[in-house]
């Protein structure tokens, strides 16, 4: 028996790397260091920004004013600068308004400038405790025993969702933003702790998507072993960092370990670096994919409205024996490379052996090859038959084709996916071992206060990487 599964990465691609750079405590010498040289390798990585500078400390209660340093917008050199990174594909986004605590008008303008003079972006950074973070601090956990217990570490309040907070604006966020990162993990492949990724969570009916992200030196990635389990397994890294830190503060010189780090990654062909957009786009095309499977072969229904190209279907034996080349079709080793699967399409792939598909969306169908799959908020009737099929009293399925049904209002393609109890107990347990990680290893104070009064003392150092 063959056994086949489609993977996220497009043909022919392996494995994935991006990086959400913080811009907390960075200056224009340092970003230009390090962009200059990423410009160079053509490793186009998401960059945060702040558009203005703090009208209000950070958070409440306030935080250390450590957490207001970093160059904005409103540096002309920098705007330059971050409008042609921009220009050559690299994703700018937001890191709040500011570094301190932004209301309503303040956070509106922010979109506005972005868009206006660099462009714009759809991923967003929160910035530490600032008051106007959307369902943070305990609230990002569903548990109430892990709420109790981020309530004993961090005290700090946030209201960016509440309508009645004078830092509101979820339904902003809701319009301009498809994803925040959320959770941290030390795990090198994002992915596998958090499969669903970008996934919704109807609680949080403002955010349309989170993502987690690895927290380690990004030099663990320029390993070989590192970097084969990543391809054996067609994993993700989304990398959580400061890229600043790696450029000198007088001369934006950078440091050997970052370069040839980089320059690991950015040869390798099996590698695609891009942004955090685009990566999470690709993610949420390949959830919109169905698979059917039978003895005579498969379908592959795509229910997005937009086509998704170069899926890659990784089989269990040598791809030629499983079926014949096409001109949509690309045989490579053991991996079938469908070229193309159109907007609310199904495709038929006529197989030499039967195939059987193991992971979400894949569904074994009987003589009838008449299927109703159930998704988030809607129903999805597929026929696979020459025939029409009429499996309600008002909805007819035609030949070949299928019918999507929302079951109401709120059904949008781009929250098709959702995160399991057991997927964010994971996610929650791998933030904690971040943090212990640091508290452990760096002797950082459990309280984030104190923590940030040693770094502004240069009793430790801030914004590690």
């Amino acid at each position: 028996m063959t056994l086949a599964r489609i993977v996220w990465a497009p043909f022919p691609f392996r494995t994935g790397f991006t990086i959400t750079d913080d811009t907390d405590g960075a200056t224009m010498t340092k970003v230009r260091g390090v962009y200059d040289f990423l410009r160079r390798e053509n490793f186009r990585t998401t960059k945060s920004v702040w558009p203005f500078a703090p009208e209000e400390r950070c958070g409440i209660p306030p935080l250390p004013d450590i957490c207001l340093t970093g160059v904005t917008l409103q540096d002309k050199e920098y705007l330059e600068y971050c409008r042609q990174l921009h220009k050559e594909g690299f994703e700018i986004c937001l890191h709040g308004a500011s570094a301190g605590n932004n209301r309503r008008d303040r956070i509106r303008q922010a979109f506005s400038f972005l868009k206006e003079n660099v462009g714009p972006a759809d991923t967003y950074i929160c910035h530490s405790k600032c008051a106007d973070n959307v369902y943070w601090g305990d609230k990002i956990a569903n548990f109430i025993p892990f709420r109790l217990l981020i309530r004993a570490y961090s005290k700090y309040q946030c209201s960016g969702e509440i309508k009645s907070s004078p830092y509101f604006w979820g339904d902003i966020c809701q319009s301009e933003i498809n994803q925040i990162r959320l959770f941290r993990t030390t795990h090198a492949n994002t992915l596998a702790v958090n499969p669903s990724m970008p996934y919704f969570d109807p609680r949080k009916p403002f955010v349309n998507g989170w993502f987690s992200a690895t927290k380690r030196k990004i030099a663990d990635f320029a390993e070989e072993e590192t970097l084969r389990k990543l391809k054996r397994d067609y994993g993700l890294t989304v990398l959580y960092h400061y890229l600043h830190n790696y450029a000198s503060a007088d001369t934006g010189a950078l440091k050997p370990e970052f370069k040839s780090s980089i320059l690991t990654i950015a040869h390798d062909s099996e590698v695609l670096v891009d942004t955090v957009s685009n990566l999470m786009r690709r993610l949420r095309a390949i959830q919109g994919l169905f698979v059917l499977f039978d003895k005579e072969g498969f379908w592959v229904l795509n229910i997005g409205s937009m086509p998704v190209p170069d899926i890659q279907i990784v089989l269990s034996t040598d791809a030629k024996k499983v079926t014949r080349p096409a001109e949509s079709i690309v045989l490579k080793n053991n991996v079938l490379v469908l070229r193309s699967i159109g907007p609310k399409s199904l495709v038929r792939i006529a197989t030499m052996q039967p195939v059987t598909f193991k992971g979400k969306g894949s569904i074994q169908i009987g003589n009838r090859k008449r299927i109703r799959a159930q998704l988030p908020d809607a129903t999805v009737f597929i026929n696979c038959t020459d025939s029409l099929w009429n499996p309600e009293p008002k909805t007819t399925v035609g030949p070949l084709s299928h019918v999507l049904q929302a079951q109401n209002d709120s059904f949008n393609e781009m929250r098709l996916s959702r995160c399991s109890p057991l997927e964010e107990m994971r996610l929650f347990c791998h933030e904690a071992v971040s943090i212990g990680a640091e508290i452990i290893q760096r002797k950082r104070p459990v309280s984030p206060h104190k923590y940030l009064e040693q770094v502004a003392d240069g009793k430790m150092k801030s914004f590690s990487s």
